[in-house]
C-alpha cells in the first residue's frame, strides 16, 4: 500500500521492509505494511539499551544486539524504533579536560545538572551500560537572549517547527534533568531563491519534501527527477524517459533545459536501459536523441570506451541547437557508434558545440587526455576548462601538477560560449578555503555562489545537503555565439 493508504486502513502500522513492492494509479510507490498493537510512545528500554532505528543504530553502535521484540517509539517518518545495546565496545579512552566518564545515571547523581563532552562511548559499566564523558555545569544563565527561549530541543521542534540556536550554551533542565537551550524560530523558507540559484538541477539522494506537495500527490523526490525554481518538480524521471517507454527510474546524472515550454531537454541517466537501447553514458533528449558516449568522445584520441556522462552544456544560439537536435535525432546510436566522427560535422555545420565531462578518465600512450574533472568539447575535441582552471588557485585541483581530481558533477553556463559565466558542481567537497561541498554551485575561479541548502531548503528536506548531480540555467544577457 501507499502511505496513505495504510494510515486510513491500520493507523498504527509498520514498514516490513524497505523495498518498492508496486505503485498505485499516480505512480506513487507502495511498500509492505502491517498493522501493530497500540505500543506506548516513549516505551521505557531496558538498562544499558537504546530506543532506536535500524538505521541510528548502526551509525552510533555499528556492531549491535535488540534488547527486546517489542517496539519502543517511533520516528519522524513513522518508522519503528526498537531497544538495542552495542555488542562491541571501543577500549577506554580518556576523557577530556574537566570531563570524567560515567554511566548517565551516575552524572546525573553526581553532578545533579550535567552535560555531555562528546557522543563517544568511552567505556563500559556494570550490566554493559555504555559510559560516557560528562561534566558538571556551572553558570547557567538566568536569561536567554532577547526573542528566544530556553527549551529541550524535542520542546523547541513542536512548538517553532523550524527553529534554530541561539547558542551552543546549556540555559536550564527540564523536570527529567534534559538539558535546555536558547531556541528561536527560523525564518520561514522562502519560496522563490535568489537569482543565482534560479536553477533547474537535481539531486544525489532521493528524499521526503515537506514543503510543497508536488502536482502528482508523491511528496518522494527522487534523484532522477528534474526540479526546478520555486519548488517545483519539473518533470519526473518517468516524464523524461517517455520518448523511450521506461518506466522504472533510471537516475539523472547530468541535464541541460533547452527550452522548458517545449520540454526539449537533454540529459543522461544513471543506469543502462533495461531494453539495451542506450547506457549510463549515452546523450540523451526528450524528443527520442541517443548519442553513443563514443560519438561525443570522436575528437580525443581515446579507444572506443564508454567513459560515463556526468555534465552537459549546449553553446550556440537555441534556434540552432534545437535545429540540431531534431536532425540529429534521427541518426540511430548503431550509425553513431558505426561513425563517431559525424558528431564534431554535424556540430561545426549547425555552429553548436557540447560541452560536458566524463566519469572515467582514460589513459593516452601513458599519459592523461583528460581527467574526469575537467570540462570537454565534443565539436573541437578540446579541454574547454581544465580542472584547475574551475577552481580558485587556494583548492589543490588538477592532476598531475595540484595533487587532487575534485571531479565535475554538474555544470552550465550561458549560450554564447564565454567561460567566466561557468557554475558547477564537483564530485568531492573541500574544507579548506574557500569552503565548499559537493552539492554547492560554484563559480568559476570564484567560489560558492548558491549552496545546496539554498537550493533544496524550499522543499524542507530533513537534511541541509542532498548533492548535485545535473544542473541548467539560462544565463541572462546571454548572446548569439559569433
Amino acid at each position: 500500500m501507499t502511505e496513505e493508504m495504510v494510515k486510513e486502513k491500520f493507523g498504527k502500522y509498520e514498514r516490513c521492509s524497505p523495498e518498492i513492492c508496486g505503485y498505485d494509479d499516480l505512480r506513487r510507490p507502495m511498500y509492505c505494511f502491517r498493522p501493530i498493537e497500540d505500543v506506548p510512545p516513549e516505551a521505557k528500554c531496558p538498562r544499558g539499551c537504546e530506543c532506536m532505528t535500524e538505521e541510528m543504530v548502526k551509525e552510533k553502535f555499528g556492531k549491535y544486539e535488540r534488547c527486546s521484540l517489542e517496539i519502543c517509539g517511533y520516528d519522524d517518518l513513522r518508522r519503528p524504533m526498537y531497544c538495542f545495546r552495542p555488542t562491541e565496545f571501543p577500549p577506554e579512552t580518556e576523557c577530556p579536560e574537566g570531563c570524567e566518564c560515567l554511566m548517565e545515571e551516575v552524572a546525573a547523581e553526581k553532578f545533579g545538572r550535567y552535560e555531555w563532552c562528546s557522543d563517544e562511548i568511552c567505556g563500559i559499566g556494570e550490566g554493559r551500560v555504555p559510559k560516557y564523558c560528562f561534566k558538571p555545569v556551572e553558570d547557567i544563565p538566568e536569561e536567554c537572549p532577547q526573542g528566544c527561549e530556553c527549551l529541550a530541543e524535542e520542546v523547541a521542534a513542536e512548538k517553532f517547527g523550524r527553529y534554530e540556536w541561539c547558542s551552543d550554551d546549556i540555559c536550564g533542565f527540564d523536570d527529567r534533568k534534559t538539558p535546555m537551550y536558547c531556541f528561536r524560530p527560523a525564518e520561514p523558507a522562502p519560496e522563490v531563491p535568489p537569482e543565482s540559484c534560479e536553477l533547474f538541477f537535481s539531486t544525489e539522494e532521493d528524499f521526503v519534501t515537506q514543503g510543497p506537495s508536488p502536482p502528482d500527490g508523491n511528496p518522494v523526490i527522487s534523484d532522477g527527477d528534474l526540479l526546478g525554481p520555486g519548488c517545483v518538480v519539473f518533470a519526473r524521471n518517468r516524464e523524461l524517459l517517455a520518448a523511450f517507454n521506461v518506466n522504472v527510474d533510471l537516475g539523472l546524472d547530468a541535464v541541460e533545459v533547452i527550452d522548458a515550454k517545449g520540454r526539449l531537454i537533454a540529459f543522461s541517466t544513471e543506469l543502462d536501459d533495461p531494453s539495451g537501447r542506450f547506457v549510463g553514458g549515452d546523450l540523451l533528449a526528450t524528443n527520442g536523441l541517443v548519442i553513443p558516449n563514443s560519438a561525443l568522445l570522436a575528437g580525443f584520441d581515446v579507444a572506443r570506451i564508454d567513459l560515463g556522462l556526468d555534465a552537459v552544456h549546449f553553446v550556440g544560439d537555441p534556434e540552432d541547437i534545437t535545429s540540431f537536435l531534431d536532425r540529429s535525432s534521427q541518426v540511430s546510436r548503431d550509425e553513431w557508434l558505426e561513425d563517431p566522427g559525424v558528431l564534431p560535422e554535424m556540430l561545426r555545420e549547425y555552429g553548436v558545440d557540447i560541452w560536458f565531462s566524463t566519469e572515467g578518465t582514460p589513459t593516452w600512450t601513458g599519459n592523461l587526455a583528460f581527467i574526469d574533472g575537467d570540462l570537454l568539447s565534443a565539436g573541437d575535441g578540446i579541454i574547454v576548462a581544465p580542472n584547475s582552471v574551475l577552481l580558485p588557485p587556494a583548492v589543490p585541483a588538477g592532476i598531475p601538477d595540484r595533487g587532487v581530481d575534485f571531479g565535475l558533477d554538474a555544470v552550465t553556463a550561458g549560450r554564447d560560449g564565454n567561460r567566466e559565466q561557468i557554475r558547477f558542481s564537483t564530485e568531492i567537497l573541500y574544507e579548506g578555503k574557500p569552503l565548499f561541498s559537493d552539492g554547492d554551485v560554484v563559480l568559476i575561479d570564484d567560489g560558492v555562489v548558491c549552496t545546496n541548502e539554498d537550493l533544496v531548503r524550499c522543499f524542507e528536506p530533513a537534511t541541509r545537503d542532498l548533492g548535485l548531480d545535473a544542473l541548467s540555467v539560462a544565463v541572462r544577457g546571454e548572446q548569439r555565439r559569433g
